[in-house]
């Protein structure tokens, strides 16, 4: 029947090539949407091992000088490292706040700020990677308020889990250990920094986390700083509230708790945000996740055109026929033969043009014209593997054109079938 088959195609070569070229250039278009899709996808569901259910930003505003109470004396250092920490005090034994953390420069998750930082591995100087910067004071504890882990997110961290005192400790996320040590444990090594000059002692390492939730996790490396009065306000003071109350309960009780309270020295309590809103106000000034929902939208309305196109030329493809299968059942062909040949016939032109098609998808990848590029990073996540990569796309496209091709060829030939001998003699 093959053979028999692949006669016919030849017979009508002419008009069958017009339809491979067709064919190859719409498996091609199919792949680079299924691919920029998947990737997409991948991306988004890799895990971010943090939590902002629950998490507040406390903003400390200061009295201008003109203030009535503003007060000259509370200027002194000293005075303002004492009112920092009655400040903290307050905030810290409130009845409803479970945990207290400080950030420096706007870092906290689920905010756009990033500050990078270079290290180079002693060991292997090659491997040299930049990565994001976030400043924590080991006073609080930053880590039980977003409820960082490691593990894979089995086990919570605490700041108390690190021997923090170790002048230049730093705590990597284990994106940024596997890049510098190659998936070598980093804990109990050394890192330079980029200059060559400070040398930086790794004290542990957690889970991945994410910056903005299309992206992939960042390499993160977490560094030491005290709060005082030189740098109260490029910190943030993050806490975590109890889940017992409501995010709109906690924030009105914990405005009128405690706006009285927090008036000291110079400093009054100005704001309080809840950090699922600073996520998504962050994400629409970026306008990061608007510009993939977008790209996706697109993705998916020219993947359906090309799909539509491709029934319709199968579709007259099958209707311009009628005769040929008037003529089969005339001389005895069932329909369920009919609609077989057809299937089988469209599966072959498929099967044509499958291997060109590989290889013109291979050039775009050697040209890194597709999203994240194939190979571009440590084979960190199994997306990144692009021989496994490139085989699920691939297999993905041949079922997606497969079932719309049968679609394209069954619904006009049972049609088709279904007509009478005579009736379908006409259409010649």
């Amino acid at each position: 029947m093959l053979l028999f088959i692949y006669k016919q195609l030849w017979n009508r070569k002419r008009s069958n090539s017009w339809l491979l070229l067709e064919l190859l250039l719409v498996f091609c278009l199919i792949w680079y949407i299924v691919d920029f899709l998947f990737i997409t996808v991948h991306d988004y569901n890799l895990k971010n091992y943090r939590s902002l259910d629950y998490t507040w930003q406390i903003n400390i505003g200061q009295l201008p000088e003109e203030h009535p109470e503003y007060s000259v004396a509370q200027q002194e250092p000293e005075a303002v490292n004492r009112n920092i920490d009655r400040i903290m005090q307050l905030i810290k034994s409130h009845p409803a706040v479970e945990s207290v953390g400080i950030s420096f420069h706007q870092s906290a998750p689920g905010k756009g700020s990033r500050w990078g930082i270079y290290f180079v591995n002693p060991e292997d100087t090659t491997r040299q990677f930049e990565g994001r910067r976030i400043t924590i004071d080991p006073a609080y504890d930053f880590f039980s308020v977003f409820k960082l882990s490691r593990g894979k997110g089995l086990i919570p961290v605490k700041i108390a889990d690190f021997e923090s005192h170790i002048p230049n400790g730093i705590i990597l996320s284990e994106a940024f250990e596997q890049e510098l040590f190659a998936g070598a444990p980093g804990v109990g090594k050394k890192l330079l920094h980029r200059d060559l000059t400070e040398e930086f002692h790794v004290i542990g390492v957690i889970d991945n986390t994410k910056r903005l939730s299309f992206e992939r996790p960042e390499k993160i490396a977490y560094l030491f700083r005290k709060l005082d009065a030189d740098n109260f306000f490029s910190a943030e003071t993050v806490i975590r509230s109890k889940s017992n109350l409501s995010p709109e309960l906690f924030k009105s009780t914990f405005v009128e708790e405690m706006t009285l309270p927090l008036r000291v020295g110079n400093f009054y309590l100005r704001n309080i945000l809840y950090f699922p809103k600073i996520e998504s106000d962050t994400n629409r000034m970026f306008g990061r996740d608007n510009t993939i929902l977008s790209q996706i939208s697109l993705m998916l309305f020219l993947l359906l055109n090309v799909i539509l196109c491709l029934i319709g030329t199968f579709w007259y493809r099958v209707n311009v026929r009628k005769e040929e299968i008037g003529l089969r059942i005339a001389i005895g062909s069932d329909r369920k033969g009919i609609m077989k040949l057809f299937c089988i016939e469209g599966l072959c032109l498929l099967s044509a043009v499958i291997i060109p098609a590989v290889l013109i998808e291979l050039q775009l990848v050697n040209l890194e014209l597709t999203m994240n590029p194939y190979g571009h990073s440590e084979p960190i996540y199994w997306g990144d593997h692009s021989i496994l990569r490139f085989i699920v796309t691939n297999l993905l496209t041949i079922l997606i054109m497969t079932v719309t091709l049968l679609l394209s060829v069954l619904i006009p030939a049972k049609k088709a079938s279904a007509l009478m001998p005579a009736d379908s003699l006409r259409h010649e």
